[in-house]
């Protein structure tokens, strides 16, 4: 299992792949979440975690996700196709805008 940015992995074929698994689902779950967040924001980074029902009096307000917002993710290969990112964001926006 290896971590990048935001992302979990876990390696077909890995030595035990139970005990990842144990691990990835504490660390999704709202107690792992909750350390998660405690950890970061004693290192200085601002992160927030999706879930809604962890403690988030340590993330800078402004750095907060907003409860029942949507939100979308743009990853970097959706910034290396031969489109401009602004015509990607304008297309993701383009359904909210007729609503």
């Amino acid at each position: 299992m290896r971590t990048t940015g935001f992302t979990m992995s876990l390696l077909e074929q890995a030595p035990h792949p139970n005990a990842a698994k144990v691990l990835i689902n504490w660390f999704l779950s709202k107690e792992g979440q909750s350390v998660w967040l405690e950890n970061v924001a004693k290192e200085g980074f601002d992160y927030d975690s999706l879930r809604e029902d962890v403690p988030k009096d340590k993330i800078p307000v402004d750095s907060r996700r907003i409860p029942g917002a949507k939100y979308f993710v743009i990853t970097k290969h959706d910034l290396l196709t031969d489109k401009k990112p602004a015509d990607f964001v304008k297309q993701l926006l383009a359904p909210l805008q007729k609503q």
